[in-house]
């Protein structure tokens, strides 16, 4: 998928690790985004091919003059300095500033929990998505000491802080479920990214992906395995919300047209393990079947020989931002329609939603 041309020359002027900049170049870079900004980042990139390529043809033929001498690589692909303020830009600088940050405090070589990878780089990893979602991050447990002063003597006090973000997607799902107990529960998620102005009745709002964690190590195949499978089955609940947001609105109707462009709110969602990251697709089929498939994989760069990997990332992450932002303006005005559509001579009764057998839990064994 093609992104926007400012960000499209900004990922191929990071990409010419190879050609132009080397990796002491980027890290260059990286730290210029942190003392002079976007602008100063910008200005640093754009000199370093021309004083490449220029070098490089004098050193092949030195009987030529420097004022012939032709760039190899195009302005027009070239990061320009009036690129500083498209927000595509800024988060692939931003991105590429946190990971050399990460890198140089040597956090991956480290033991981490899964949360630390949250706060250290996820947080900055999914701030592309601040302008079109609300992020939810689940934090299951902090306990920290806060100083005071009490009757002129310094004593401590520890607050305890705990939350959890559950699906209501997943939550309505298994409370219609058969043989469903009252008090069933829906996901326990890590992250939840959602739109509160679209749901207002709903607790964190419509629902539009989520990022699972599989641990905090990478070679963590069955975990990864299981919850690909736990986030594939939320998307399809999210999905189907969906449907049922649409069909409230259009007071249990709603126009057969409607209908026809469900399958076109595409939901994706993450799954990570340790510093690797997989990126899955939800798709409706038709007839209540759903597929799914596998978007993308990346690695987290850990070592500054691995800077050059924030484009592959970026890119990632950017694709996914324009797939959920067309998701939610296409929700937006099918939600619109049907609000407006009511007792339509073209109206469709929307079927309920399938029952399903409660999923069994499995029996801890006693240590």
């Amino acid at each position: 998928m093609v992104l926007e041309p400012p960000a499209e020359r900004c990922l191929y002027s990071i990409s010419m690790v190879g050609n132009y900049l080397n990796k002491k170049e980027l890290k260059k870079v990286a730290k210029t985004v942190l003392y002079d900004g976007i602008r100063g980042a910008i200005k640093e990139i754009r000199k370093i091919p021309a004083i490449r390529s220029k070098d490089k043809n004098e050193n092949e033929n030195p009987f030529l003059d420097s004022q012939f001498i032709n760039d190899t690589t195009s302005d027009d692909k070239i990061i320009q300095e009036d690129d500083y303020n498209h927000p595509d830009v800024c988060y692939i600088l931003e991105l590429l500033r946190y990971t050399y940050k990460m890198i140089s405090k040597k956090i991956p070589q480290r033991t981490n929990s899964e949360r630390d990878i949250d706060i250290f780089f996820k947080s900055h990893m999914f701030s592309c998505f601040d302008d079109i979602l609300d992020t939810h991050l689940y934090v299951q447990f902090v306990d920290f000491r806060v100083l005071y002063m009490a009757d002129a003597h310094e004593s401590f006090i520890t607050i305890h802080i705990s939350g959890e973000v559950v699906s209501r997607a997943s939550r309505n799902r298994r409370m219609q479920a058969i043989d469903a107990s009252a008090d069933a529960e829906g996901y326990h998620l890590d992250w939840i990214f959602t739109k509160h102005d679209l749901a207002k009745n709903l607790t964190w709002g419509q629902e539009f992906s989520l990022c699972e964690r599989a641990g905090s190590k990478i070679e963590n195949g069955r975990k990864i395995l299981d919850n690909t499978l736990k986030v594939q089955k939320t998307l399809r609940d999210m999905h189907r919300t969906l449907l049922d947001t649409l069909s409230e609105a259009g007071g249990g109707v709603l126009p057969a047209k409607i209908i026809q462009a469900f399958g076109k709110l595409l939901l994706p969602g993450f799954v990570s393990s340790g510093f690797f990251v997989r990126v899955l697709l939800n798709v409706y089929l038709g007839g209540g079947y759903y597929g799914s498939t596998k978007l993308a994989e990346f690695d987290i760069p850990t070592l500054s020989e691995e800077l050059g990997r924030v484009v592959t990332m970026a890119r990632t992450m950017l694709n996914v931002k324009n797939i959920l932002r067309q998701t939610i303006k296409t929700f937006a005005l099918m939600k619109e329609a049907a609000g407006k559509r009511r007792h339509s001579m073209d109206d469709v009764l929307v079927p309920p939603r399938v029952k399903e057998q409660v999923t069994p839990k499995k029996l801890r064994s006693k240590k």
